[in-house]
Order: C-alpha cells, then sequence, then structure tokens
C-alpha cells in the first residue's frame, strides 16, 4: 500500500433513501433535516416531489429498506411511520413539513 494515500473509510449507515422515477434519481436525506432532492447532474437540488415519484418510492421501499433510516428518527416519528405500509414516503412528508401535526394525530389515533 502507498503510504502517501489514505485508505478511504465508508460509511455503511445509509444516510439518505435513494430511489429513481422516469429515469429522475430522487432522495430523501435523513432526519431532522429531511430535504426531498433529486439529481440534476451531478449536484441534488431541493425538489417537490409529484405523485407518481411518491408512488414509485412506495413501490421501491420494503419496510427493512426502512429499518436503517428509521432507527435515526425520534421514537414518535418512527412508531408513526411505521403505521403506514404503502404511503410511508408521503407520511414522511408530512411530518417533516407540519411536526406539529404528529402530536395531534398520535393522540387520535390508537
Amino acid at each position: 500500500m502507498n503510504p502517501t494515500r489514505r485508505a478511504k473509510k465508508k460509511c455503511f449507515i445509509p444516510l439518505a433513501l435513494t430511489w429513481t422515477h422516469c429515469g429522475v434519481q430522487y432522495r430523501v436525506s435523513p432526519w431532522p433535516e429531511v430535504r426531498f432532492e433529486s439529481l440534476y447532474g451531478e449536484d441534488w437540488i431541493v425538489t417537490s416531489l409529484t405523485e407518481d415519484a411518491l408512488s414509485s418510492a412506495a413501490q421501491t421501499f420494503l419496510p427493512q429498506d426502512w429499518m436503517p433510516y428509521l432507527e435515526f428518527t425520534p421514537a414518535e416519528v418512527r412508531s408513526f411511520l411505521e403505521r403506514f405500509s404503502f404511503g410511508r414516503m408521503d407520511a414522511l412528508q408530512v411530518v417533516s413539513r407540519c411536526p406539529s401535526l404528529l402530536s395531534i394525530v398520535m393522540r387520535c389515533q390508537p
């Protein structure tokens, strides 16, 4: 090994959920920043997800794909998101944009 070359450390913790829809790559950054972004060239830019992109995310991610992401969310957010099997990305969008709704929803549902 060349002593002037440092070995790069790889991070195996998924920092974002990434999927592709109609040839465009999307991702959602981890809690608490939660940004929905699309890849434009080599740059990730904040975007508003279309209904189709959200549907594509729902079809892409299985519950086990969400597990590493949810480990880094607060317990009440994780509990809320786990109630959704198909529309989890939609629910994440709502709770990240309107966190005050979380306490209301959690009180109203069993």
